[in-house]
């Protein structure tokens, strides 16, 4: 819920003192802008700024226009004028109204921001926004062992499937594995076709086993022995001539 506290009276604009040379600095209007600031994240999560942040930059704004408006007047009246004011005179003039405006304007939005803080951007205690309703429901028991037998299955679930997926990677890593063991055996048959045809059944067992031993690999043999007893006939029918 919202927490909005008592607002203070002090004014958090940012605001401009003017030098005498013309230059404009910033500074702070209340040291607890922040704090201020932090009373209002509620407002800010359903207008989507803070409201102290919206007030102080229309103050800026307003002392800007103000500002600008006095430089052009001056410099009109210089211009228009030159016999009647000196252009250093002119400045300090216009430095001490806009000191004058900046007391005014400051006394004046500070109450604005009083009453925009107090009776527009404001939400009551008891308003909850839409998004957070969801936070006023209340489980019963039943409920609650409810959910968390489903995220007990949930977990399960997870936890098998994540095995699952690591047996797979398994597997067909050792696939991939053998089918490279494979290639290898299938291109030195291949580059041997003539001394294969003088073999009889032994003998192509024994090439086999031999061509296949510097990968060591138990399935390679297995798989070398599946192709033997596939055509035996075949393979007898080549001779016994080594």
């Amino acid at each position: 819920m919202a927490t909005t506290g008592n607002i203070s009276s002090s004014s958090t604009h940012v605001t401009k003192s003017t030098g005498k040379e013309g230059e404009e600095s910033e500074e702070t209007g209340s040291e607890n802008s922040q704090e201020q600031a932090d009373l209002y994240q509620y407002e800010a999560q359903h207008f989507g700024f803070t409201p102290t942040s919206l007030i102080n930059g229309m103050y800026n704004s307003v002392c800007d226009l103000y500002r600008e408006a006095l430089k052009a007047f001056a410099k009109a009246c210089f211009e228009k004028f030159p016999d009647v004011m000196s252009e250093d005179e002119l400045t300090t003039a216009r430095h001490a109204v806009s000191e004058k405006i900046d007391k005014d304007i400051s006394t004046v939005f500070d109450a604005l921001e009083h009453y925009l803080l107090a009776n527009v951007f404001s939400i009551p205690e008891s308003v909850v926004l839409p998004e957070d309703r969801c936070q006023l429901q209340r489980f019963s028991d039943e409920e609650e062992k409810e959910v968390e037998e489903k995220k007990s299955n949930l977990k399960e679930r997870i936890i098998a499937v994540k095995y699952a997926n690591a047996r797979l990677n398994q597997h067909l890593e050792e696939s991939n594995q053998l089918q490279r063991s494979l290639d290898q055996l299938i291109n030195k048959l291949s580059s041997t076709d003539g001394r294969i045809a003088q073999l009889n059944a032994e003998g192509v067992g024994d090439f086999i086993s031999y061509y296949t031993c510097d990968n060591s690999t138990a399935k390679c043999h297995k798989l070398a022995k599946n192709f033997l007893s596939w055509d035996p006939c075949l393979m007898l029918s080549r001779g016994k001539t080594v």
